[in-house]
């Protein structure tokens, strides 16, 4: 096989010069011969070492470089842009799986949340259901519990109140129907001086718009705190019908009375209602038969056009203050004797008042803050003493 390495270099080739060849292989060039194509083709053919790769059997003649990622196994550059899309399509649904197992598991825990909410309401409506199914009696008290505080554990339960001793108060704090309305009912088992129920003086109840509510009635009053700032009262429905029967024998008495009163002008006898001046046994002239006459007859009747401090000496009588040149305040002390009591009538144009000393306090339906304030012409309140610090008060204020 002809060989052309350890020659002795010939320098550049040139024309038609040939390349030396050794075919005999023993070194030496034999310049007879030269290197024929099918020679150089025998020769690499002969030699492994030198055949061309697959990579340099894919050149093409001429220079040119046809390899294409098929050619090598990879993906055009449509398909590649074709799997980044998919790619980028998984992912998106990827996310919106992901955003939808969030929102159903937001709607879980708003339904647990409901759940547990409806629970919540439905044991509360058990709780008031049993209380008033069958309410128990929290506490029986008297004057020497004064003032009694209701707990939120009385929900729904009775208080029997004693008022044998003395008033007796009953405070139900605000802070009870922070949640949800609280009821508790007022047992009056006796009445001889009546209970007081308030609401640390905040509260408004209602229909009577005060802070607090006289129980003066043998049976039950419900009282309600529904928030709060209001409060609703409710009556035993048998006390209720005794104190409407006993407005209708009053009503009737007075009709029967005032059927009684001759007419202006008229005549009577002596045993009958009258009003004027005459001779025991015969006819006696009526002047007037208006009701301030008729009133003054009844009692101790005082006019007074001051300020007064007032003491047992008014107790009974009915007093008539005239407030044409200003404001009046009248004052009830300590001082004044048990079951004092008076019927004061504003005449004038400006306010009477009705207070304490500081310790004695006017409470019922006409007191408002402790203090009684007829604001209307012509308006009354009967008061009466109901303990050494309290007096009742009723009547038109307004």
């Amino acid at each position: 096989m002809p060989k052309i390495w350890d020659l002795p270099h010939v320098g550049t080739l040139a024309g038609d010069m040939r390349i030396p060849v050794d075919k005999t292989g023993d070194g030496t060039a034999n310049d007879t011969a030269h290197f024929t194509p099918d020679d150089i083709v025998e020769y690499v053919e002969a030699n492994a070492e030198l055949a061309p790769g697959a990579h340099a059997a894919s050149h093409a003649t001429g220079g040119s470089d046809p390899i294409t990622p098929a050619s090598i196994g990879a993906a055009t550059i449509a398909e590649a842009g074709n799997a980044l899309t998919a790619a980028q399509n998984a992912q998106t649904t990827a996310d919106d799986a992901a955003s939808a197992a969030t929102a159903a598991q937001g709607t879980a825990d708003n339904a647990v949340t409901a759940a547990g909410t409806a629970q919540t309401t439905a044991d509360a409506a058990q709780t008031t259901a049993e209380q008033w199914a069958h309410p128990p009696i929290v506490a029986t008290i008297d004057d020497t519990d004064s003032p009694f505080t209701v707990l939120p554990e009385h929900a729904g339960g009775i208080i029997r109140v004693d008022t044998s001793g003395d008033v007796v108060v009953v405070n139900m704090p605000p802070a009870l129907a922070t949640t949800r309305p609280f009821r508790i009912a007022i047992e009056l088992i006796d009445d001889s001086n009546g209970a007081e129920v308030t609401s640390d003086g905040v509260l408004t109840f209602y229909p009577s718009e005060q802070t607090e509510v006289s129980v003066g009635s043998l049976g039950i009053t419900y009282i309600t705190l529904t928030s709060p700032t209001r409060g609703s009262v409710v009556m035993d429905l048998e006390a209720w019908a005794e104190a409407n029967t006993a407005t209708d024998l009053a009503t009737a008495a007075i009709g029967v009375a005032n059927a009684a009163l001759p007419k202006p002008g008229g005549t009577t006898t002596a045993n009958g209602i009258a009003y004027g001046t005459g001779t025991a046994g015969a006819a006696v002239a009526i002047s007037t038969t208006t009701l301030a006459d008729l009133v003054k007859r009844l009692g101790n009747v005082f006019t007074l056009s001051a300020s007064t401090v007032l003491d047992d000496s008014y107790s009974g009588g009915v007093i008539f203050t005239d407030t044409s040149g200003g404001a009046r305040s009248h004052t009830i002390p300590t001082t004044v004797s048990a079951g004092w009591n008076a019927i004061f009538v504003r005449e004038g144009a400006n306010t009477l008042n009705i207070i304490g000393d500081g310790t004695m306090l006017m409470a019922g339906p006409a007191a408002v803050a402790n203090a009684v304030a007829i604001a209307v012409d012509n308006g009354g309140v009967s008061v009466i003493r109901r303990s050494a610090t309290k007096c009742w008060c009723a009547g038109v204020i307004a």
